[in-house]
């Protein structure tokens, strides 16, 4: 008789894999009312088709706004926070990165996020669980 194993079960967003960590921080996130974004950076040249060679994936979620202007920065007094655009409105945002689990996060050492930009998609489209 053969022995039966179990297929591990894998986390996708956005159709890319992600760590089990990764994914209930974002469907926590989601299932809490909040707004998050998945962030894979472009393609930095080669290395691993998962995370474009970038060695990780964020997951950006608003803390606060929308802001009709910029707030001042001792309104938050917290380094990181970044300020955002997302919809054509101003939020205050944080970032939590997290290893790419194909690549081990080796694709790319060295990798400065950037302080604020344009994201758009919630992320609530983009959570599916494969088991």
């Amino acid at each position: 008789m053969t022995p039966r194993y179990s297929t591990p079960q894998t986390f996708r967003l956005n159709g890319r894999q992600v760590s089990a960590e990764c994914h209930a921080h974002a469907k926590s996130l989601v299932n809490g009312g909040g707004k998050a974004f998945f962030v894979c950076g472009d393609v930095w040249g080669g290395g691993c088709d998962n995370c474009n060679g970038y060695g990780q994936f964020h997951i950006q979620y608003v803390v606060g706004g929308p802001f009709a202007s910029i707030p001042p920065t001792s309104a938050h007094n917290d380094a990181t926070i970044t300020l955002n655009t997302i919809d054509g409105q101003m939020y205050q945002c944080k970032t939590k990165g997290y290893q790419c689990p194909v690549c081990g996060g080796v694709s790319q050492a060295d990798v400065v996020m950037p302080k604020s930009g344009d994201v758009s998609g919630a992320l609530s489209s983009l959570l599916k669980a494969k088991s």
